[in-house]
C-alpha cells in the first residue's frame, strides 16, 4: 500500500431485483488520508486612505496577489468609544477591508503561519489589523489518485459478493449494467485562525478520514 494511507475495510451489500431482472451490489472502502493543501483565507484592515497596492504588498511575503482579492468593504464605520471623564467622544475612522483567499501545497503550511504571526505582530504603516484563518483538506488530485487505486478492487469485491448472491438466487450474473462511485465529499480542518480575540497555535493537519463507495448494476439472466 501506499505510504501516507490506511484501508481499514468497511464493506456493505445491497441487493435488488427489478422488473428488468438486475442486481444491485455496493462496496466500499473507510480511508485515511493525508491533508496535501490548505485553504488560506486573509483579511486586512488598513486606513482609507491606504493604497490597495500598499495593502497587497503587506502580505508580499505570503505569495498573496491581486488576483486572490475576493472582496473589499468598510468596517468599524463611525465607532464610538466612551472614555471615562469629562470631554468630546471621539470617533473612529473606518477602515478599509481587504479579504483574500488562496489554496497553499501542505508543505508551506507552517511556514505561512508564522509569517502570518510574524505580521500580526509587527504590522506595516497603514495596516490595523490582520486576521487569518486556515482549513486543510485533500486536493482534487488526491481524490483521483485515491478514486484510481480503489475502484478496480471495489469493482472486483462488488462482483464476487454479486455473483455468491446470484448463486443463491439460482440466476446467473450477467454484464455490468452500470457503475456509480461519486467522488465523497472531503472532510477538512481548521488549522488555525485568529481573530483578535482567539488565536489557534499553528500546527500541521492530522490525518482525514472518509468513506468511498461504489455502486454496481449487473444483469441477470
Amino acid at each position: 500500500m501506499r505510504a501516507g494511507l490506511f484501508f481499514a475495510l468497511c464493506s456493505s451489500l445491497a441487493v435488488a431485483q427489478t422488473a428488468d431482472r438486475t442486481l444491485v451490489s455496493t462496496a466500499s472502502r473507510t480511508v485515511t488520508l493525508v491533508a496535501d493543501q490548505a485553504t488560506l483565507r486573509v483579511a486586512v484592515s488598513a486606513a482609507m486612505d491606504l493604497p490597495q497596492a500598499q495593502a497587497l504588498e503587506s502580505l508580499a511575503g505570503l505569495g498573496i496577489t491581486a488576483n486572490d482579492l475576493v472582496s473589499v468593504s468598510t468596517s468599524n464605520p463611525a465607532r464610538r468609544v466612551i472614555l471615562p471623564g469629562p470631554g468630546p467622544v471621539p470617533v473612529l475612522p473606518s477602515m478599509l477591508q481587504y479579504e483574500f483567499e488562496t489554496t497553499l501545497p501542505g508543505e508551506r503550511l507552517k511556514d505561512t503561519l508564522d509569517r502570518l504571526e510574524a505580521l500580526r505582530r509587527n504590522l506595516p504603516r497603514g495596516i490595523r489589523e490582520v486576521s487569518y484563518s486556515m482549513v486543510a483538506g485533500a486536493s482534487e488530485r488526491a481524490l483521483e489518485q485515491l478514486r484510481q487505486r480503489l475502484l478496480p478492487e471495489l469493482l472486483e469485491e462488488a462482483r464476487k459478493r454479486a455473483e455468491t448472491l446470484a448463486r443463491a438466487a439460482g440466476v446467473r450474473l450477467g454484464a455490468i449494467r452500470s457503475v456509480n462511485d461519486a467522488t465523497p465529499l472531503t472532510p477538512v480542518q481548521v488549522v488555525a485562525s485568529f481573530t483578535g480575540v482567539v488565536i489557534g497555535l499553528p500546527a500541521q493537519p492530522s490525518n482525514l478520514r472518509l468513506t468511498y463507495p461504489v455502486t454496481v448494476q449487473f444483469s441477470i439472466q
